[in-house]
């Protein structure tokens, strides 16, 4: 819980900071400041997750509860609900302070309520998975150092690698900026062909990846879309990120259960 409060502290500071902080000098919208501390709560999650786990394990408070009937299973599963839930929570705080402060400020709404709901529950399966991953990950390791180190070390990586691969998709391929005149000019960091189906893969299969990605989702155009999406290109949500992210929490999901099995956690 402790962690879950520092990251609501940072996460709703750093929305005050953006948007009633911060004077732009363009017309911002209220959608433009939505999804940007997922990495925030994926690294939240990460690190709650491998202190809990760490600690139950070295100081043998799992052993009470297995003695008491409490199964492998039981304790897999509350595990990964307790990510999700602070995951959730995390969000919705984050989802909150963004339309009260752009209230506040002003800020044009630029959204459906329609668009909201289906970004908010892809961030939602977004959480679902980095829990998953956190917790198989935890127990398989087992001590709690180590494990707080692997579990948040490895989340860090997975979100460095995710920011550069949104950082590339998003390139138009042609461009103004370092233009003396003005004129536009093919873009150097667009891409095409093998490596940006690679890239367009990522997106769709990392979730750490999406994390980077849902504040461009906001607002993305017909041209945007066809350039992240791998498979459902003229579909005017991320349906691939929905199908990728079940096929990945089930998948890891029961080879959390698979490997605890032969664990023994006692």
């Amino acid at each position: 819980m402790n962690i879950l409060g520092d990251g609501l502290l940072v996460m709703l500071l750093y929305d005050f900071r953006e948007i009633a902080g911060t004077k732009y000098g363009f017309e911002a919208s209220i959608s433009g400041f939505l999804f940007q501390t997922l990495p925030l709560i994926c690294v939240c999650i990460a690190v709650n997750t491998a202190l809990v786990i760490g600690q139950e394990m070295d100081h043998r408070i799992i052993n009470n509860k297995l003695f008491c009937g409490y199964g492998k299973q039981d304790f897999y599963v509350v595990e990964v609900l307790a990510g999700l839930v602070e995951g959730t929570l995390m969000q919705l705080a984050d989802i909150a302070a963004v339309l009260s402060l752009g209230a506040l400020c002003q800020y044009p709404w630029d959204l459906s309520l329609m668009e909201l709901l289906v970004n908010m529950r892809l961030a939602i399966l977004l959480c679902c998975t980095a829990s998953i991953l956190s917790t198989v990950l935890a127990i398989a390791i087992g001590h709690g150092i180590l494990s707080l180190l692997a579990v948040t070390g490895l989340t860090i990586l997975l979100l460095y690698a995710g920011s550069g691969t949104v950082h590339i998709l998003i390139q138009p391929e042609r461009t103004t900026l370092f233009s003396e005149n003005g004129e536009e000019h093919d873009n150097p960091l667009h891409v095409e062909g093998p490596q940006k189906t690679l890239l367009q893969a990522h997106l769709s299969c990392s979730p750490y990846a999406q994390a980077y990605y849902m504040p461009y989702a906001m607002f993305e155009e017909g041209e945007d879309k066809r350039n992240s999406s791998l498979v459902f290109v003229e579909f005017p949500y991320h349906l691939e990120f929905v199908i990728f992210g079940l096929m990945e929490a089930a998948l890891l999901f029961y080879a959390g259960t698979w490997c605890l099995r032969g664990k023994n956690l006692a």
